[in-house]
């Protein structure tokens, strides 16, 4: 269902998000929000989708949502499942910002993630009125997962990417649309792989992104000389972003394997140990697998000089994509 557009983004709470809780901006840091203010209002159509479900039936009992989440619904009677989107315009207006202006990028960035928070604040304030006519007590909300924020010089997305590929000892499946790596991740699936670990990537068979494609080719010889396998989605393109290790842990989420998710971008993810849901994960790797075609070694050697000139020139802008 269609949400009202607030009229305004918290700039308290977006400038928290940008590393700088209690600052007083200056003029010229006001005019660059009030600019990325702007532009995402105009973008945003925001949308959000509720359900009621009986306790007994969320969580299913066949998944194990962890010790938090039970512990939060102890006592109740209902689960009230929440989700929200500004739309897909925000999303290419914030790539599109990421090309041509990082700076209205960065704060259009945290301005979003706060108008979304408060798109969901005013939906819950509703259902808490519509309860409490009822005489009925709504928790506060409950939002699994972990976030990466760009501006606090912590990598947590690649950290926990990095720390499943180190540990695993039988298998590390990905499923990522884009493949922009840095040295240390490529080391990481490189060096899984040459020590016996089934490294295995499943990428878009077609791009969305012309750019994003090849530079993703360009990696290609490197890791499967290491015995790294890859594999392209012959439907189309594929968007997942999965990582899943040993059958023991898994991650679900919004962080791509490329510069902009690893660095840039305000992100997402949910990492589960020890649960069902991990099996559920790699079950669906391996039927996505079954409708890939493997890339082989010879397959990337034979790569056109021209290709391979053009991959190299865009290689040296990796760090933009």
């Amino acid at each position: 269902m269609e949400r009202a557009k607030p009229t305004a983004i918290d700039r308290a709470t977006a400038l928290r998000y940008m590393g700088a809780s209690g600052w007083q901006p200056d003029d010229a840091t006001t005019a660059l929000l009030d600019r990325a203010e702007k532009v995402i209002l105009s973008a945003a159509t925001p949308r959000a989708a509720v359900r009621r479900l009986p306790r007994g039936v969320f969580p299913p009992p066949e998944l194990d949502c962890g010790a938090d989440l039970t512990r939060h619904l102890q006592g109740c009677d209902a689960v009230l499942l929440m989700a929200a989107t500004l739309g897909s315009q925000v999303d290419s207006l914030l790539r599109r910002l990421e090309l041509t202006d990082i700076a209205t990028a960065a704060a259009a960035d945290a301005l979003s993630s706060v108008l979304l928070e408060q798109v969901c604040d005013e939906l819950e304030a509703e259902w808490r009125s519509h309860f409490a006519a009822e005489h009925l007590y709504l928790t506060g909300r409950y939002a699994p997962g972990y976030g990466d924020c760009p501006l606090d010089g912590e990598r947590v997305g690649e950290m926990v990417y990095i720390d499943m590929i180190n540990r695993a000892r039988k298998y590390v499946h990905i499923i990522t649309p884009y493949l922009i790596l840095d040295g240390e991740l490529e080391t990481a699936l490189r060096f899984a792989a040459e020590r016996g670990v089934d490294v295995h990537l499943i990428l878009p068979g077609k791009p969305d992104k012309w750019f994003a494609y090849a530079l993703a080719k360009t990696h290609y010889k490197a890791l499967l000389s290491s015995g790294v396998k890859i594999s392209e989605w012959t439907p189309g393109f594929t968007h997942a972003k999965v990582m899943v290790a040993d059958g023991r842990e898994a991650v679900v989420g919004t962080i791509n394997l490329d510069y902009r998710s690893l660095y840039l971008h305000f992100e997402c993810g949910v990492w589960m140990s020890e649960s069902s849901a991990v099996r559920q994960v790699r079950e669906d790797f391996l039927a996505t697998l079954e409708k890939c075609e493997e890339i082989s070694l010879e397959d990337a050697q034979r790569f056109s000089r021209r290709r391979r000139i053009k991959n190299a020139f865009l290689r040296a802008f990796a760090p933009l994509f």
